[in-house]
């Protein structure tokens, strides 16, 4: 995700969020090395009432902050269909 955030910097950012505390979004991005995407955790009491993981597909947004697609194929069904799973 990390290569996309950098090669598509100029038309959107990707953003992780991170529903289990500020520790394991840190860890996430370092494990990751995200460098360009924005990280971000969500506190308890500002759970999000649906969401998707990044394994499972992308929420899309635009730039008025309007969700455009809930939920994108799956990353790995995507790979797979494409043939760039081991890349």
């Amino acid at each position: 995700m990390d290569r996309w955030a950098l090669k598509y910097a100029e038309q959107c950012t990707f953003v992780v969020a991170c529903c289990a505390g500020k520790e394991l979004a840190e860890t996430f991005a370092s494990e990751l090395r995200l460098r360009h995407c924005l990280n971000l955790w969500v506190d308890d009491g500002d759970m999000p009432k649906w969401g998707q993981l990044g394994c499972q597909g992308f929420i899309v947004g635009d730039s008025r902050h309007s969700i455009v697609c809930k939920s994108t194929s799956a990353f790995m069904q995507a790979c797979l269909y494409r043939g760039c799973a081991h890349r």
